[in-house]
């Protein structure tokens, strides 16, 4: 699946997220540390493996990190 892996691992967290804090579904929050780790796990693959292969690419998903980080700092709970 490449790419994608980390992208539905990481929409599984979201949705995980969602379901903890929109519907107080407390025991599937701690399944998070799960699927955000395999996220990180398949961009660590894919980084290995040379998928990133501009600088510009790498550059850029980096600032998309810390946008995503900035942001889920600032509104989230």
């Amino acid at each position: 699946m490449g790419l994608w892996s980390a992208v539905l691992f990481g929409a599984i967290a979201a949705v995980m997220d969602a379901a903890f804090f929109l519907a107080d579904i407390r025991w599937l929050g701690w399944t998070n540390y799960f699927w955000v780790w395999l996220a990180v796990h398949q961009l660590g693959f894919a980084w290995r493996d040379q998928r990133f292969s501009s600088s510009a690419g790498l550059l850029a998903l980096s600032a998309a990190g810390i946008a995503v980080l900035a942001t889920l700092i600032v509104k989230g709970p």
